[in-house]
């Protein structure tokens, strides 16, 4: 169990409660975490037994999941395409 106490009542709390309760499935190596912020810096960046291998691991996986969001977004689209491609071919 996870118990994170935040007196200001961040939306976020309960994301990163379930998600450390998740992360308890697995051996665990490094962290890095992401946070968008709306101060003067726009993002605070931290890392957990992370070497530089690990940070730029980190960064493809991120951007191996916005290129997944990306074809899920466009789906239609792109199914469009090819069935025109293949209506074409015939």
């Amino acid at each position: 169990m996870v118990i994170i106490i935040d007196e200001d009542g961040r939306e976020y709390t309960s994301f990163i409660s379930q998600t450390l309760d998740r992360l308890k499935q697995y051996d665990v190596r490094s962290l890095a975490i992401v946070a968008l912020t709306n101060g003067e810096d726009d993002s605070v960046t931290a890392y957990w037994n992370a070497s530089l291998n690990d940070i730029i691991k980190s960064k493809d996986v991120i951007e191996y999941d916005a290129i997944d969001r990306f074809i899920e977004a466009n789906l239609q689209r792109y199914q469009a395409i090819l069935n025109e491609q293949l209506e074409n071919d015939d």
